[in-house]
């Protein structure tokens, strides 16, 4: 049976130069998504902890690849206020964020394409077009997570 475990796990990391959700399939530890091998997307999907600079290095590497002109990404670091504490039943706690930019409409279609198939959930509020197709400018609002780890009650009984 570990066989047949490490052969789909070697399946699932697969050889294809993409990942799961059509970025770069690469073991670099320094990448952000969409990049990265299939565990770690999977594994980074619904973060532990708060950590506002790389969600927005991520919203930014998006914005950036599908050519969006005079990006811009908005929200509020809560680093100061936010508990990422671990707890016996945590719950996902929800990170606000705006984005806008100018672009074809081609592009924005690619950048709501790429929060769709983010393995990070993403939903999207709102969203506001304007502007001829081949030059929109565009803003929305949106919402993603994080859940603090689970911990787990250990102790120790004597048995008599």
């Amino acid at each position: 049976k570990s066989d047949a475990l490490k052969q789909q796990y070697q399946i699932f990391e697969g050889t294809s130069p993409k990942n799961i959700i059509g970025g770069r399939n690469t073991t670099d530890q320094t990448t952000t998504p969409p990049d990265g091998n299939n565990s770690r997307v999977v594994l980074n999907a619904l973060p532990s902890s708060y950590d506002f600079p790389a969600l927005i290095s991520s919203l930014a590497k998006i914005m950036n690849s599908n050519g969006i002109a005079n990006s811009s990404i908005g929200g509020s670091d809560q680093s100061d206020t936010v508990d990422s504490a671990s707890s016996p039943s945590p719950s996902p706690v929800t990170i606000s964020l705006s984005v806008s930019g100018s672009g074809t409409y081609g592009q924005i279609q690619s950048v709501i394409k790429d929060l769709e198939r983010s393995v990070r959930p993403f939903d999207l509020t709102t969203l506001h077009l304007q502007g001829p197709e081949s030059s929109m400018t565009f803003s929305a609002n949106l919402n993603t997570y994080f859940q603090p780890a689970k911990t787990l009650k250990i102790t120790d009984k004597a048995v008599n």
